[in-house]
């Protein structure tokens, strides 16, 4: 999207000017659009919380697509996979934990709270056979693509000359 700024000059016309930084601008949030996209094509959602946590990775062979989110410290009953509407959602949560009540803290790095990534899901997966396992802290989700999803080559044909 280009922005313009409109000037009114002395003769009583208009003039649409693009100002400088408006282009320079419009460049940077291409770039940026194009950074947020896995290379798979599928963007991700890493304003869905305050920050990008979990970390993920997406991978994609063959048969499937599959997100790796490290969520160390986290018991697989607290992390909830989901498919919504073209989407694997992961989400859970860290609790706090309990502290006497003289403690205060003086820095703290260790992540609490709620948490949600989104990514959008490429219609070669096939939403029924999604599975998910977590072991020393690594979440694994396993997204197999369907039978049909291999796509065809289509035969291009010289139309003769009659036609």
């Amino acid at each position: 999207m280009t922005r313009r700024t409109i000037t009114r000059h002395n003769d009583g016309g208009t003039r649409a000017i693009t100002p400088p930084l408006g282009t320079l601008r419009d460049e940077l949030d291409t770039i940026f659009d194009r950074f947020m996209r896995s290379p798979l094509g599928l963007p991700i959602d890493v304003l869905g919380s305050s920050t990008a946590w979990p970390s993920l990775d997406v991978s994609e062979t063959k048969e499937a697509v599959k997100v790796t989110a490290e969520v160390p410290g986290i018991p697989a009953e607290n992390v909830q996979v989901e498919v919504e509407g073209g989407t694997l959602v992961i989400s859970g949560e860290v609790s706090e934990e309990k502290t006497s009540g003289d403690e205060h803290f003086h820095h703290v790095e260790r992540r609490r709270g709620e948490f949600r990534r989104v990514i959008a899901l490429p219609d070669t997966v096939d939403p029924e056979r999604i599975t998910a396992e977590a072991s020393d802290g690594v979440l694994t989700v396993t997204l197999p693509k369907r039978a049909d999803a291999g796509g065809r080559r289509i035969e291009v044909k010289p139309r003769s000359a009659g036609d």
